[in-house]
């Protein structure tokens, strides 16, 4: 997992944590894959299993059951030396396999693929229904609109820096939700005592 932090690097990799500033220190978890993630994209909790992830493919898996972005580890994914299209360093490797631990940013910031240009402060939204290519490679990027229903907002995230898209967005977190089990009912509590009687009628 990534232990060292730039505040603003030159060379901007998917899923690379940004230095944390601002009262708001980055809060990591891990998950297990339960399919293929490429550094930087949102995942989400895979269906009712809360200790596996995948990418959002509905609302409520970005605003309700939503973990995080995967993190880059430079450990086990390449040193990116030449960006792709709009200056995206998501290629081939920088990946977790199905089963792989995941790590997720769920508060902090973190550079992520951005589909369009983007502004300081802006709200961020995450992708959850394929867009152009329509072959899912884009669930779990970010915007800066719906897309016609296509994205939805992530509550506490905020673009910290601004740039031309598409390109790589540094993203602040401030919370992401975390979906949690439900407790269990409570016991039937005692019977109240009997009340008194009530006056004898004329």
């Amino acid at each position: 997992m990534q232990t060292a932090y730039s505040q603003s690097p030159t060379d901007r990799r998917l899923g690379m944590l940004a230095f944390a500033k601002g009262g708001v220190p980055s809060m990591i978890r891990s998950k297990a894959a339960g399919v293929t993630i490429k550094a930087g994209k949102f995942v989400s909790m895979s269906g009712t299993d809360q200790d596996k992830c995948k990418l959002p493919t509905g609302t409520g898996e970005v605003t309700g059951t939503g973990f995080g972005f995967a993190i880059w580890d430079p450990g086990r994914m390449p040193v990116v030396t030449t960006a792709g299209t709009g200056g995206n360093a998501d290629t081939l490797g920088n990946e977790y396999a199905i089963g792989d631990a995941v790590s997720i940013v769920e508060q902090g910031f973190v550079y992520v693929q951005c589909e369009q240009t983007w502004t300081l402060g802006g709200a961020v939204y995450v992708r959850f229904t394929t867009g152009v290519p329509a072959d899912g490679s884009d669930l779990g990027d970010v915007r800066v609109d719906t897309d016609s229903a296509k994205a939805v907002a992530l509550p506490g995230a905020r673009f910290d820096d601004s740039g031309t898209g598409p390109g790589i967005a540094r993203v602040r977190l401030v919370m992401v939700q975390t979906p949690g089990s439900t407790g269990a009912t409570g016991g039937t509590g005692p019977t109240g005592p009997t009340g008194p009687t009530g006056p004898t009628g004329a």
